[in-house]
């Protein structure tokens, strides 16, 4: 669908401009202080704050998406098992959505900024303290902490870039997510080289002091265009069809969601490849993550496509890719395929759920909805890659594994699709 008309159908996933007819005004008090509503829109300064953005996206999640190099070394110094040392991972994730509730509750009465600066200085400390951890249950504390630290400053800095534009909006917040696949690109061959140079403990300081520094910088750029103070009824939105659909689909997804970026480098470990060739099936799903992030966003932007249509499809290649993995994951070419295939599907949908959320609920809501909504994932980030490295520990291979996670996804892609016939419309233009 062109830009030039909107569908029946798309007028079911609601856009930004149909305020009126959304339920969530119900209970809802909204109050924007602003001297000029299209003061710095599209701006140079607006790519300014998507570079600072990206930058401590990159540093945050994109450093945790690379964890699956750390797995192996971790598990031979704590002498424990795969599974055992997965918690990790999925802790700091898990937490990060917990907090990123948080975030998204208050920052329109604190700021972006503020929230932002915090969650750095949490993520920077937690890091440090990881590298001089004693066993696995001080680095589950610790990755606890860092999760905390991320949370607090994740929605904030995508939902910063989202103020700063309007036409460009979908592209705009898509290349600040591509920090998450440019840091999946990065960590994975270096922090292998630097694990096997220095160790994984000078990794982790090595992570605290840099991305300390980088990301302290980018904060001061990372202010919010419009002053927002927004105060929700929250049971208001739980009992919103839409957001119920949406939170029930990414919550089942979660479940396995994770298992790739966790576990895909012992797998080829398992499987015949070298250290440096498993790091790189890893950074292969964070090359084409990006292209997943930046390319749809920009044909969704270019062709006036729905970004909830664009999610429905990246949900659906997931489920295939994964059950692509099962089935053909053993041969070198194919992991390497289905590892691409995974990335661009991630990315999309990664990149364009909050560009959704903004057309289905509004701009000036969208912070303090994405955070139930990311809240939905945190069970299943929570559990689901270590039950897979527990399913490993017990049968010695991951394919059970894979065929849950290939079912968990499946099932939050046909919830989504079910959203746009189970929702009422709600605008005709």
């Amino acid at each position: 669908m062109l830009a030039g008309g909107k569908s029946h159908s798309e007028s079911r996933y609601g856009t930004d401009d149909t305020l009126e007819s959304n339920p969530l005004v119900v209970g809802v008090e909204e109050r924007a202080v602003e001297e000029d509503n299209n003061e710095g829109v599209d701006s140079l300064y607006g790519w300014l704050v998507v570079l600072c953005g990206f930058t401590v996206i990159m540093m945050t999640i994109g450093f945790t998406f690379s964890f699956g190099v750390f797995i192996v070394p971790l598990a031979e110094e704590f002498h424990t098992g795969r599974g055992t040392v997965s918690w990790l991972g999925s802790i700091c994730s898990s937490i990060q959505l917990m907090f990123g509730i948080l975030a998204s509750r208050f920052v329109g009465k604190y700021g972006f900024q503020k929230f932002i600066i915090s969650g750095i200085c949490v993520c920077t400390l937690a890091t440090f303290l990881s590298s001089i951890a004693r066993n696995h249950y001080q680095m589950y504390a610790t990755f606890a902490l860092l999760g905390a630290g991320q949370g607090l400053a994740y929605i904030p800095s995508f939902s910063c870039v989202a103020q700063w534009f309007a036409a460009k909006r979908g592209i705009a917040v898509a290349l600040a997510l591509t920090g998450v696949g440019v840091g999946n690109i990065l960590f994975p061959p270096l922090m292998e080289a630097t694990i096997n140079a220095y160790g994984w403990r000078r990794t982790l300081q090595g992570v605290a002091v840099v991305g300390g520094v980088l990301m302290a910088v980018s904060a001061c750029f990372l202010r919010e265009r419009v002053s927002l103070q927004v105060s929700f009824a929250y049971s208001e939105i739980l009992t919103d069809r839409r957001f119920q659909l949406l939170w029930l689909g990414n919550g089942l997804m979660a479940f396995g969601f994770l298992i790739p970026f966790l576990h895909i480098v012992p797998y080829a470990l398992d499987h015949g490849f070298g250290d440096e060739e498993a790091a790189l099936v890893l950074s292969t799903l964070g090359i084409t993550s990006i292209f997943g992030r930046v390319g749809m966003a920009f044909i969704g932007d270019y062709f006036g496509i729905h970004p909830f249509r664009i999610i429905l499809g990246s949900v659906s290649f997931l489920t295939l890719s994964v059950l692509g993995w099962a089935l053909v994951g053993r041969y070198h070419f194919c992991l390497y395929l289905v590892s691409g295939v995974y990335g661009v599907s991630a990315g999309a949908w990664m990149s364009t759920l909050p560009v959704a959320l903004a057309a289905i609920f509004g701009i000036a809501r969208q912070p303090s909805v994405t955070g139930p909504i990311y809240m939905a994932a945190a069970p299943g980030i929570l559990v689901g890659a270590p039950l897979a490295g527990w399913i490993f520990d017990v049968r010695g291979s991951y394919q059970v594994a894979l065929w849950c996670a290939a079912g968990f996804i499946g099932a939050g892609a046909l919830v989504l699709w079910l959203f746009p016939f189970l929702t009422p419309p709600l605008a005709h233009h």
